[in-house]
């Protein structure tokens, strides 16, 4: 029985990896889609701000710029 079980232990640790390595690719995919959907709220706020005329500061035109330059 101690063998059977030794061989089973094997199983079990590689499907508890598995398992964590799904939540953390979960959590990745999670990240990414709110932090692109936070850059595009982010840049809209720009866009307005710059058709209105204000002054943009460094970050909010360098991150235009980027945008613009994933677009070409």
């Amino acid at each position: 029985k101690n063998a059977f079980k030794e061989q089973l232990k094997i199983y079990k640790d590689k499907a508890k990896a598995k398992e964590l390595h799904k939540s953390k690719t979960k959590y990745i995919i999670k990240k990414k889609r709110s932090q692109k959907s936070y850059t595009k709220s982010k840049l809209a706020a720009m866009l307005k701000k710059q058709r209105a005329g204000k002054k943009l500061d460094f970050y909010e035109l360098k991150l235009i710029l980027e945008q613009s330059k994933k677009k070409k």
